[in-house]
């Protein structure tokens, strides 16, 4: 009788496989040179572009763009925007300077927004040459690379609009970016000085000390405009920022994990029941920054959340 079933089992499975909408590659493409290449992040836009960032470290050829790492001990990172079809529109790269890009968005016009990180003293975008006072600072001889957050938009013909950093100048990084459709940008990231500024919005680090040996990152969320200005911005903590976005009521979802026992988002307290791992945590707040609920997930091991989504 068992073996009958399984018969029949198999014979009805066959052809739900056979026939099911399988995944069809339309069109593979492929990019290097003669070093490590990556391609990290991708992005859609209305219009069905796809915007991929990636890293390398040396010299290579992207669609008729040279892409230049002019320092191959460590990576730097290009943008590109390719076609439905797969066509390359245009590549971006920093003329000289060690960056990261760690978040794409795109807006209703086309406009495309990057966020991320540099090491190096001065990041050469082209029209825009950002700075980074404190490149390498304590404790000698062995030196600590403090990262610069920027952030950064392109037209949809690639031109770049501006480009932004914080005002404060220690050790701050973007490690996601999110449009919402009521015309404003949200991102957040982490930074260790004992504020972080931009323009008159200022976010205070309640783990700061004066010795930096000491002192502890918070990590923080804001809200900008199209054009870069800041309208709000909160600190959430030692929490590690992993993903972020913005669901079709405008609300922002955020996820991420913390290791401490306890961790609170305004009035909102989550535990960890073993601080020698990661705990997941996903908090969901309004437009305006109030925290509409958090959320503890986790095992008896450490957990990481590393996207999400709605439907």
């Amino acid at each position: 009788m068992k073996l009958h079933i399984s018969i029949l089992v198999t014979f009805f499975c066959i052809p739900f496989i056979s026939f099911a909408n399988e995944p069809t590659t339309i069109w593979a493409k492929a990019w290097g040179g003669a070093y490590s290449e990556s391609a990290n992040i991708l992005s859609l836009d209305k219009q069905g572009n796809i915007f991929v960032a990636g890293t390398t470290y040396g010299t290579f050829k992207l669609g008729e763009t040279t892409i230049v790492n002019s320092d191959t001990r460590r990576s730097t990172s290009y943008l590109a925007k390719y076609s439905p079809s797969g066509e390359v529109i245009w590549v971006r790269g920093a003329a000289t300077g060690t960056y990261s890009i760690n978040g794409i968005t795109n807006d209703i016009s086309g406009n495309t927004y990057i966020a991320g990180n540099f090491t190096s003293p001065t990041l050469d975008l082209g029209q825009v040459v950002l700075t980074n006072a404190t490149p390498v600072i304590y404790p000698p001889p062995m030196g600590i690379i403090y990262d610069k957050a920027f952030f950064a938009k392109y037209s949809p013909t690639g031109d770049l609009i501006w480009a932004i950093t914080p005002d404060k100048e220690i050790s701050s990084r973007i490690n996601c970016i999110a449009f919402d459709i009521g015309g404003f940008i949200y991102i957040t990231g982490t930074f260790r000085d004992n504020k972080m500024e931009f323009g008159d919005v200022i976010i205070n680090n309640p783990n700061f000390n004066p010795n930096p040996l000491l002192s502890r990152g918070s990590s923080f969320l804001m809200k900008l405009d199209l054009q870069g200005n800041a309208f709000w911005g909160k600190s959430l903590g030692e929490n590690q920022n992993n993903t972020l976005i913005v669901d079709k009521d405008r609300n922002i979802i955020l996820g991420g994990t913390f290791k401490s026992s306890t961790t609170k988002f305004d009035n909102i307290s989550i535990q960890n029941p073993d601080i020698d791992f990661n705990n997941i945590y996903l908090t969901k707040l309004s437009t305006d920054g109030v925290v509409l609920w958090a959320k503890s997930i986790g095992s008896n091991k450490s957990d990481f959340c590393s996207t999400i989504t709605t439907a």
